[in-house]
């Protein structure tokens, strides 16, 4: 992306194009060896993509987004789920882990399915090396699979742009 792309705000196109390229990525990359649940994405996955785009719009586009977490009565007790919010523009590329989900990706101003989630908590995005601490035996660290997974996704969005 050129620096001029940069200094906008995310826009409802870019914020599209950023999140289909980190799931396409997510969903190729070999993550077997990565921590959380990330080798069975998107289940059980919504926190490590909502860290990994919040740390690139903050770090690399210089935005301000917030990981939501939201709760709602689910089939086992109580379900959680958390997504990204930037300018006003909902980025959830895990939603498809729930059966009531509309899309596999949610981005939009609004949408009506986040709507069914009760905020319970609104968190700053700090950098993917605080994660690193997760990692534990022969895994990698989450820094080394946000490096990973953004190098496959950068190169998705370049070609959406050009």
């Amino acid at each position: 992306m050129n620096k001029s792309e940069y200094d906008k705000k995310l826009g409802l196109t870019l914020a599209k194009k950023i999140g289909k390229g980190f799931r396409n990525s997510l969903i190729q990359e070999n993550l077997s060896n990565a921590p959380g649940n990330l080798s069975y994405f998107p289940d059980g996955c919504c926190n490590w993509a909502s860290y990994f785009i919040g740390h690139y719009l903050k770090y690399e586009m210089s935005l301000n987004p917030i990981e939501i977490i939201g709760c709602r009565p689910g089939s086992d007790g109580e379900d959680e789920h958390s997504w990204v919010v930037v300018d006003d523009i909902i980025i959830d590329i895990t939603s498809d882990q729930f059966s009531d989900s509309i899309e596999p990706i949610i981005i939009g101003y609004t949408s009506a399915w986040h709507e069914t989630w009760q905020v319970i908590q609104r968190n700053p995005i700090h950098r993917i090396e605080t994660k690193d601490f997760v990692s534990l035996g022969n895994k990698l660290s989450a820094s080394a699979v946000y490096r990973l997974v953004i190098r496959r996704a950068l190169g998705g969005i370049e070609k959406k742009l050009a």
